[in-house]
């Protein structure tokens, strides 16, 4: 029994697998603007201080003429000097406002609450959205732009981490084998019509699709808000969902600093994209269901668990490749470590999950 388990699941893998990367390497319809329409960035962070400096930096390398360009820098409650950084980065610049938030001045909890505020008070055709850690490249305006096409509203690039400690950090390269696998199955479930999630730090969209589902007062309470916009824009309205990995519009990023926080920061998203569609809750079965059958196979000394291990194996290889962000080099050397990361994941999230769905973001408590 488990060795029919385990080759059907490890069949089955390979499969999706095969799927994904024939999805992720398929170009999407793109078209030239013949106009530079009036678009909005949107910068929310609490307490990011130090990574400030990088992140304002990147944007005045935007090559977008500022006559269409209206930057709204958002300061959710802090106390560690960002509000400083950001009005004097703002100084002498017309197109940049700075808005500084206190938590009861907030309708919304999260950060969902201060980008709220931050819509409101823009007026651009186009919002973009990329977070206070980030570094946005110069093209990133004028790449997302051209995959508007008429039917698309909401347009997602991918997010790679910038490692703190160069290659030697076993952390660091966890994360980033981590964010770019979960952002290629999600570009390819979005080349199917099915988009399941994305990283808000690198998200533009259409305001009239954004109003068309009512804006972030319409949607259902989550703390993980990019999801929900995007669930929504997705479900309820007839807006494509483009997540593209274009090379010109990667945002690089910064991994967590410790495991507690990247702990806290699965929690967060395992609890959050519970409504996730049922594609990505069958992938996620399929995941967890292979991991858990070379757990069994091990405890039972059973030889089929080399199948389940190699069909893992296989199948990641197959997805992280698909694209060049990630070298063959860099995947056979961090590759072994990438797969105990996901084991350990698979093994002990669950358990934690059932027993404790509290969140902590930043300095505040939710619970589920």
């Amino acid at each position: 029994m488990v060795g029919t388990l385990s080759l059907l699941f490890a069949c089955l893998y390979v499969s999706l697998s095969l799927w994904v990367r024939c999805m992720v390497r398929r170009p999407w319809p793109r078209g030239e603007r013949a106009d530079a329409p009036l678009v909005s960035v949107i910068i929310a962070g609490r307490n990011e201080a130090d990574e400030l400096p990088g992140c304002l930096d990147s944007l005045l390398r935007l090559q977008y003429p500022s006559e269409k360009l209206e930057i709204l820098l958002v300061d959710d409650a802090s106390h560690d000097g960002s509000l400083a950084l950001l009005q004097s980065f703002a100084e002498g610049k017309q197109h940049v406002t700075v808005l500084a938030l206190e938590r009861h001045e907030k309708e919304l909890s999260g950060k969902a609450g201060a980008v709220l505020q931050a819509i409101e008070k823009s007026s651009g055709e186009f919002v973009f959205i990329t977070d206070a850690d980030c570094r946005v490249p110069s093209r990133w305006i004028e790449t997302h732009l051209t995959y508007f096409t008429a039917e698309v509203g909401m347009v997602g690039g991918l997010t790679l981490l910038q490692r703190r400690h160069g290659n030697s950090n076993w952390l660091d390269r966890m994360q980033s084998l981590d964010w770019l696998f979960l952002q290629l199955i999600s570009s390819a479930c979005a080349h199917a019509g099915k988009p399941l999630s994305w990283m808000g730090n690198n998200m533009a969209f259409r305001r009239s699709a954004y109003d068309e589902v009512g804006g972030y007062r319409k949607l259902n309470y989550s703390l993980i808000e990019d999801f929900s916009l995007l669930n929504a824009i997705s479900r309820t309205t007839s807006w494509r969902v483009v997540l593209h990995t274009d090379q010109a519009a990667v945002v690089q990023s910064r991994p967590e600093k410790t495991m507690k926080q990247l702990y806290q920061q699965r929690r967060r998203w395992a609890l959050g994209i519970q409504p996730v569609r049922p594609l990505g809750k069958m992938l996620m079965a399929v995941t967890y269901c292979i991991r858990m059958l070379v757990w069994l196979c091990a405890a039972l000394l059973h030889p089929a668990g080399w199948i389940a291990l190699a069909a893992i194996v296989l199948g990641d290889g197959l997805i992280l490749s698909s694209r060049p962000a990630l070298s063959a080099r860099e995947l056979f050397r961090s590759g072994p470590g990438f797969e105990l990361f996901y084991f350990l994941f698979v093994l002990l999230m669950p358990p934690a999950l059932w027993l404790d769905k509290t969140i902590i973001w930043k300095d505040d408590v939710y619970a589920y």
